[in-house]
């Protein structure tokens, strides 16, 4: 599955802070409910109830420490096996 279209926002709640129009629209992920920015990584649970998209900082992650393999999202970790 690719990735969700990179979209910026200035949010103070955000780990990143620039000025781009967003549309009401547009979907939002992550445990932080905000739209798809930076870097992401998606949950291998295809039915993620957790957020689906997950933004690197708000899961712990950088590009240097990015998980190689299956990943799944903190609350599908939850979820019995």
């Amino acid at each position: 599955m690719p990735p969700p279209p990179l979209t910026i926002k200035k949010d103070l709640t955000s780990p990143f802070e620039v000025d781009e129009p967003i549309d009401p629209n547009e979907p939002i992920y992550c445990v932080c409910h905000q739209i798809s920015f930076g870097d992401m990584i998606a949950c291998d649970n295809e039915n993620c109830q957790g957020g689906e998209w997950f933004h690197y900082a708000c899961v712990g992650l950088t590009p240097e420490t990015r998980f190689k393999g299956k990943w799944y999202c903190p609350t599908c970790r939850q979820l019995p096996h």
